[in-house]
């Protein structure tokens, strides 16, 4: 980073655009990076004007956002199922651990 950017004022947003830029820098050189700036500028830029171009529509967007929820739902109830699973593994005193059965002999 370069520094603290001089002060603008209270509610300025003119500083969180420049401090947002300034995140596309290397860290160890200082020096900017091509890269990000194609990224995040140069990439979505030009899908949305290729878009434009084309006189492409978007449809279908419910059906879409609902699979997507579904989806999303469907990966946290495995992530919950995975944490619950490791969980039951490492406490001892659960009833189904393996050292808690009784030895009959």
């Amino acid at each position: 980073m370069r520094g603290q950017p001089k002060r603008r004022g209270k509610f300025s947003s003119l500083t969180l655009v420049t401090d947002h830029y300034d995140t596309f820098r290397d860290a160890a050189t200082g020096r900017r990076r091509l890269l990000d700036f194609v990224a995040y500028i140069g990439f979505p830029l030009t899908l949305s004007a290729t878009t434009w171009a084309c006189n492409a529509r978007a449809g279908n967007i419910p059906e879409l956002l609902a699979a997507a929820a579904i989806l999303t739902g469907l990966i946290f109830n495995v992530f919950v199922l995975l944490f619950d699973l490791t969980m039951r593994a490492t406490d001892k005193t659960d009833p189904a651990h393996p050292f808690n059965y009784k030895q009959t002999s």
